[in-house]
């Protein structure tokens, strides 16, 4: 039996590995048997899904067959080429652990001849060529390219073991060796069955480090990295995860750069008595490189990641590194002064205290579950945290405590909403039937937004002249009829509409004058002239939501009447809900030292309209200053930190029209790198 055998299946097996075996000679046929042994190492009681494939002496495939495969070794197989070309045979059980198989091969001389005179293709892969090594323990990497037979593989002239790392001919080579001090040249030649062979060479020099220089220092707890020797991103929140970067230059006696092995960072708390210890991290090269590495490229890069439990305790901390070939330390420890100092403070601050006010279902609610809501809101709640100078959401001392209330019932325009919520609720009736269920579906008119680029209207941007309907199609919005859809009335001002897309409101089956009444405040009728007499409203003609008292083309709401579905969008269903919510609890908990700081209304993305041309709103919005705040919940994003960020004050938007800079981080703080939840994303990345 031919086993595709290894000796610890933690650390190397089969899975994906072929068994490849070849004949000196063409054959026209192969039979065998197979099976498969999990030699104790794995359990192997299944079935398994075999791929045979078999190919010339040049690599060219002449045939393949599967077949099912168990440790009882009874499947025969047998492949047969009318041609006599099969040299070469590769059997693949795939990504299974359990090793490939065969036994009594049996086949059948053709007679014939093959000859390939492309010779492998060999790329040492690592070390790079011309490297300077820190120490003479290597891991010697590389591929040999041969899709048809090879033969044999040497560095420096004795075996090197490879495997095949595809059936088309890739094998690779991961081999430890013991270099000298000084030049290493390392040969690698690989011959395939007519004897050609191919060469690759890679000569580095060993040098033990022993000069290290701390270039720079990056401390950061936003995840924003800038290009300076000392960049501290102040201020510091002791309980808040912060990473450390840091560039070494590093060096041989005669001036060579090379590279640590591994980089340690000693953590210190200044106190009376002394500094004290507080933890040893080991640093990596991004993503990951497990806190070992491999070239002088990575030390311009040492991440360390600090988890804020670490820095829990408010105080003054300095940041210790040193720098190993394998065990021996390269230098002294070293340490940079940034303003004078090697200390940097981290201080203490208040929690955030956030209540959070569903709209008609709750969180955790299984109708929500199809749109990842709960894993979406609790997202949120951690980039709040991470935004925002607090402690880590999930530390010792949380930064931020979140409470959810019963759902907010979404005033329906009845008497029991009413009651339910009467300070938000004002009235009955449609101008307070926000929330519409029915049967599922909602009919909007086909118009469009009515431009004169001649005039400027309410300002020098401003051309709308307001909407029209321009045909008798009509459009189908379905939604979910057991969460229903929000209707919010129509803004007043935003982007500078004049209209709102008239919609089926009494649910008839069209958009007739009964509908047209709701959205029609004034009409410009045959003449060219603005009237509010609707009985003359003819479909086609040109209509607002307002009626322009002053003459002036804007929408004064203070003095000029407003359409029916201007007055249905009331500011109280926006803010009112959390508001109340944010009240009544706080006067519920003794004291204002715990007292909830935000509330949140959370809408579902769900209950608005995805085409805002049956009513929809924004992301959301936030006072500024104040403490609440509504928002949709549209994924995992950061539109609670963004919204709760108005509740400070002071903090204008960045992304407007009228800042001409790009949005990112790299044009607005001259950012080098930006780091979110460990993950690097570029700086010019848009925000």
């Amino acid at each position: 039996m031919l086993l595709n055998e290894y000796s610890d299946a933690e650390f190397s097996n089969s899975v994906n590995v072929s068994l490849v075996f070849w004949f000196d000679q063409p054959v026209s046929g192969v039979g065998m048997w197979l099976g498969t042994d999990g030699a104790g190492r794995v359990s192997c009681n299944g079935t398994y899904q075999a791929t045979v494939r078999a190919y010339d002496c040049a690599g060219n495939q002449v045939g393949s067959t599967t077949a099912s495969v168990s440790q009882a070794f009874n499947t025969p197989l047998e492949l047969d080429d009318a041609q006599g070309r099969i040299q070469r045979v590769v059997v693949d059980y795939g990504n299974t652990a359990c090793p490939e198989a065969i036994d009594e091969l049996a086949f059948a001389p053709s007679g014939g001849t093959c000859s390939d005179n492309t010779p492998p293709q060999v790329s040492i892969t690592s070390p790079a060529d011309g490297a300077v090594l820190p120490s003479i323990y290597q891991s010697f990497k590389g591929k040999i390219n041969e899709p048809g037979i090879l033969t044999w593989s040497r560095l420096n002239g004795s075996k090197l073991p490879v495997y095949m790392s595809n059936p088309n001919g890739e094998y690779t080579f991961n081999f430890p060796v013991v270099l000298a001090q000084g030049t290493n040249s390392m040969v690698v030649i690989a011959s395939n069955i007519s004897g050609k062979q191919g060469q690759a060479t890679a000569v580095y020099q060993v040098g033990t480090p022993t000069q290290a220089t701390l270039t720079d220092l990056h401390i950061t707890q936003r995840g924003v990295v800038k290009n300076a020797a000392c960049d501290i991103d102040t201020p510091f929140v002791a309980g808040k995860s912060t990473l450390m970067r840091i560039g070494l230059d590093i060096k041989t006696p005669g001036g060579v750069a090379t590279y640590a092995s591994t980089v340690s960072m000693a953590i210190y708390r200044q106190s009376s008595g002394g500094d004290t210890l507080v933890d040893t991290v080991w640093g990596t090269a991004y993503p990951n490189s497990y806190g070992v590495f491999v070239s002088a490229n990575q030390m311009k890069e040492i991440h360390f990641w600090v988890d804020g439990n670490t820095l829990q305790t408010p105080g003054n901390y300095r940041f210790v590194f040193q720098p190993y070939v394998s065990t021996t330390a390269i230098g002294q420890p070293l340490q940079k002064s940034c303003s004078g100092s090697y200390y940097h403070a981290f201080s203490q601050t208040k929690p955030l205290r956030v209540l959070l006010v569903p709209v008609e279902l709750g969180i955790n609610s299984p109708l929500l579950q199809s749109i990842n809501y709960a894993s979406d809101v609790l997202a949120q709640l951690q980039a709040l945290a991470r935004t925002f100078p607090v402690s880590d959401l999930y530390g010792y001392q949380p930064g931020l405590y979140y409470f959810e209330t019963t759902p907010f019932r979404m005033c329906d325009g009845t008497a029991t909403t009413k009651n339910l919520s009467p300070k938000v609720c004002l009235g009955t009736g449609w101008e307070w039937e926000h929330i519409y269920k029915g049967t599922g579906t909602l009919l909007r008119a086909d118009d469009e937004t009515v431009t004169d680029n001649s005039q400027k209207l309410c300002d020098a941007n401003d051309h709308k002249v307001g909407g029209r309907i321009k045909s008798s199609t009509t459009f189908t919005y379905t939604f979910d009829a057991n969460l229903g859809i929000f209707r919010p009335g129509a803004h007043p001002c935003w982007q500078g509409e004049k209209h709102m897309t008239p919609t089926d409101e009494d649910h008839d089956g069209d958009v007739d004058k009964q509908d047209m009444q709701k959205f029609v405040a004034s009409f410009r009728d045959s003449n060219g002239q603005w009237t509010t007499d609707l009985s003359k409203y003819d479909t086609g003609e040109v209509f607002r939501f307002f009626a322009d008292t002053n003459g002036n083309q804007c929408n004064d709401t203070s003095v000029d009447t407003q359409a029916p579905i201007r007055k249905k969008a009331h500011d109280q269903i926006l803010w009112g809900p959390q508001n109340e919510a944010l009240n009544a609890l706080n006067a519920q908990i003794s004291g204002a030292a715990n007292d909830y700081t935000n509330a949140i209304l959370v809408f579902p993305d769900k209950f608005i309209a995805s085409d805002c041309k049956f009513g929809c709103i924004g992301p959301g919005q936030g006072y500024s200053p104040g403490s609440l705040v509504w928002t949709r919940v549209t994924g995992p994003v950061s539109t609670f930190a963004h919204e709760v960020g108005h509740n400070v004050g002071g903090l204008p938007d960045l992304y407007l029209n009228s800042d001409p800079q790009a949005d990112d981080m790299a044009t607005k703080e001259n950012a080098t790198a930006v780091y979110i939840e460990q993950q690097k994303v570029p700086a010019t990345q848009s925000l």
